[in-house]
């Protein structure tokens, strides 16, 4: 296990004028995952399990703001697929709905991905964009009348092998350079089609040296990203 360092807390939620309104979420969610970290001394993170355990996050940063609600994997329904072919004549089926929030004055529906991106010297392919992508296409499946916004989200656990960011230490023990560890960071985040997102929330911990995997080809994970994009068209319910 490499030896803790502290790294200075790296955060950020921005958000298009159009969604201003998802920036409480957004803040709320930021917060939630760095009360999180700290519960249990920085052991253990909510960013490297599933998309489901993701999604609870988002969920939870709404229940936590007064006024917000949130509905996880709800019954709903959808546009009609058939072993992987989508039904042309607007025909929908039961499915359900990864997320939906609501606050008031307006209302959002969700469906989402979760993607590990190699932010490294070799880390070359663009999981943020192709899981963004998928996300966005399911939620266009979605009825318009879901909800007053559909969007695709992506949960982003950015990592980098340990060996860019350490140096042996005392008794073989790495030690994680957290100067390396904030440079890969910036560089990414620099580096990501942010102008492009709806929103966006990301925040990377005060300290990661927990967060690494173990074996020779040993990872850190320092943080995780939110992105959301807009997905414009929906199902519309066939009249009858």
């Amino acid at each position: 296990m490499a030896r803790k360092k502290a790294l200075a807390r790296i955060e950020h939620v921005k958000t298009t004028r159009e969604f201003r309104g998802l920036h409480p979420l957004l803040t709320a969610w930021v917060e939630l995952i760095q009360d999180y970290c700290r519960c249990d001394d920085y052991d253990d993170n909510p960013w490297w399990y599933n998309e489901r355990a993701s999604l609870s996050t988002l969920a939870g940063a709404a229940w936590r703001k007064p006024g917000w609600y949130a509905l996880e994997e709800f019954s709903t329904t959808k546009r009609g697929v058939i072993d992987g072919r989508v039904i042309e004549d607007g025909s929908v089926v039961n499915g359900r709905c990864d997320l939906y929030v609501s606050h008031g004055s307006s209302n959002f529906a969700f469906e989402a991905k979760q993607v590990w991106q190699s932010i490294g010297r070799r880390g070359k392919r663009d999981h943020v964009g192709e899981g963004l992508k998928r996300a966005t296409h399911d939620a266009g499946n979605l009825t318009t009348d879901q909800a007053a916004h559909r969007l695709g989200i992506v949960f982003v656990a950015p990592y980098i092998p340990l060996s860019e960011v350490s140096s042996p230490g005392a008794r073989g023990v790495r030690v994680i350079d957290v100067g390396k560890v904030r440079a890969a960071i910036t560089a990414w985040i620099d580096r990501l089609p942010t102008h492009t997102y709806d929103a966006y929330a990301y925040t990377f911990v005060d300290t990661c040296s927990e967060y690494v995997t173990d074996g020779p080809n040993a990872r850190v994970f320092p943080g995780v990203l939110l992105a959301v994009k807009r997905r414009r068209r929906g199902t519309r319910r066939k009249r009858t």
